[in-house]
């Protein structure tokens, strides 16, 4: 029910999903959800293997206007990735899967671990295992944000490691690197911003509308 009162808060913006109605029987609620033809960008993505920059822009611009939106309603999404990305019939983004979106008051942290463990972000982390860590709040989904982003431009994730241990070590660590061949043909632009999103301390990560005005979306890319 707290993902029906979120989908109804977040509602009317060109991508996110639309929720159309909602059943419930003894046992089930159902969600009567907008039809995206495409399908999910994680789907699409391994079809295609890697994105170019341009597509990568169109896709990351869509997915920060819709986490901005997100935001400027109090609410955290907190498991964003790309099977939580669906595309429609023009291939644009529709975020969805708000199961763990939570409100959140103005000054307010949160210390429950939850979302996947490849786009969890350090605060996130150390909320978890430490007590008196400050918690984390909505700068978790901008880390999510940088992941996706690194993931859609190479196809494969900035931390991952088969020893999940060692991926969560790196994550906390911020350790990744824009390894070669993979980045050789890429250019600074995004790798500019996304190390500015993939950073350990959430105060000087940027946020979704500083992310927008990021030189990356106002250069133009041929390819």
């Amino acid at each position: 029910k707290r993902e029906i009162e979120v989908l109804k808060r977040v509602a009317g913006h060109p991508y996110i999903i639309e929720l159309h109605d909602v059943f419930e029987s003894t046992t089930f609620i159902f969600l009567v959800l907008e039809l995206c033809r495409h399908g999910e960008l994680f789907d699409y993505l391994t079809s295609v293997v890697a994105l170019s920059e341009k597509k990568t822009k169109s896709i990351m611009k869509q997915l920060f206007e819709a986490v901005e939106f997100i935001h400027s309603k109090g609410i955290v999404h907190r498991d964003l990735k790309p099977e939580n990305i669906l595309l429609d019939d023009e291939l644009n983004v529709k975020v969805t899967d708000f199961g763990f979106a939570t409100q959140l008051a103005e000054g307010e942290t949160l210390s429950e671990l939850c979302g996947t463990p490849g786009y969890l972000a350090p605060e996130l982390l150390k909320a978890s295992m430490y007590e008196c860590s400050e918690g984390y709040d909505k700068q978790v989904d901008i880390w999510a944000c940088g992941v996706i982003m690194y993931t859609l431009l190479v196809g494969f994730p900035p931390f991952w490691h088969r020893k999940q241990m060692v991926m969560l070590r790196n994550i906390m660590e911020g350790k990744y690197e824009f390894c070669s061949p993979e980045w050789d043909d890429i250019t600074e632009a995004p790798k500019d911003l996304i190390s500015k999103l993939l950073v350990v301390e959430p105060r000087q990560r940027l946020d979704a509308s500083q992310a927008l005005d990021h030189s990356f979306f106002k250069a133009v890319v041929s390819c």
